[in-house]
């Protein structure tokens, strides 16, 4: 029962990610080329140091790559050096600026029109219902609830799929220099994963709990705002703030 409940979460989620697939394609690409250039970051460095302080010889990559110009004694490799780090900043700048561009373009189309199906949906409820959970309860769900699939799509799943490319890939690279560093980078893994499914039910009936009271407290709300005169003219904007507080 309980899979059951947890592939209809996983379809109805997957229904909604569908008309913005091709967006969350090129987020995730845009996300994945952070891991290159944090790779290419010290790369500049390297040059100044080893080859134009220390004399060694460059990288065969490299030395195949450049002219014979930037090779010479004359500072060619320095200029370098300051070139790519000024592309690599540049590129960094760029890349953090299309990510938080379509980042907030495709969650706020996203939360648009998911508050446009839960609008709909609740007007094609029955009468007993808004009866017995107030309209204060359908506000909060449609102006604040709405927001989760927002953050599930923009906040953890997009991070989830680009945080494991750049583990992987600073996995591989560190075990490439020494494989020692690399496992103990990894052990602390199954501490987080342990902990993370500890406490996640926890947590979980928690935030459950915390929104009930924030819709009995905008319920509350509602009902005094919407009969601010009735409450003026007898007199009990002191005792009125009372339930807001106990819920």
């Amino acid at each position: 029962m309980r899979m059951r409940g947890v592939n209809s979460t996983t379809w109805r989620l997957g229904q909604e990610m569908r008309p913005y697939l091709w967006h969350l394609v090129a987020l995730f690409l845009i996300s994945v080329m952070a891991t290159p250039l944090a790779l290419l970051t010290p790369l500049p460095l390297k040059i100044a140091v080893d080859n134009v302080i220390g004399g060694h010889p460059l990288p065969w990559v490299l030395d195949m790559l450049l002219p014979a110009a930037l090779k010479g004694p004359d500072g060619g490799l320095l200029i370098l050096a300051v070139a790519l780090t000024v592309a690599v900043a540049l590129l960094n700048q760029l890349r953090e600026f299309c990510s938080s561009l379509l980042n907030s373009y495709v969650g706020e189309r996203m939360l648009r029109d998911f508050r446009a199906k839960l609008f709909r949906h609740v007007q094609r409820l029955s009468f007993s219902y808004h009866d017995g959970q107030g309209t204060a309860d359908s506000i909060y769900r449609i102006q604040y609830d709405a927001t989760s699939l927002q953050n599930i799509v923009m906040s953890s799943i997009v991070p989830l799929f680009s945080s494991t490319f750049t583990l992987v890939s600073m996995t591989y690279v560190t075990a490439r220099i020494n494989w020692k560093f690399a496992v103990i980078g990894l052990a602390i893994l199954p501490f987080v994963l342990t902990a993370s499914r500890f406490y996640r039910r926890k947590m979980r009936r928690q935030s459950r709990a915390v929104k009930k009271i924030e819709s009995s407290a905008l319920s509350v709300v509602q009902e005094v705002l919407g009969s601010v005169r009735v409450v003026n003219a007898s007199g009990q904007e002191d005792r009125e703030p009372q339930p807001f507080h106990h819920p």
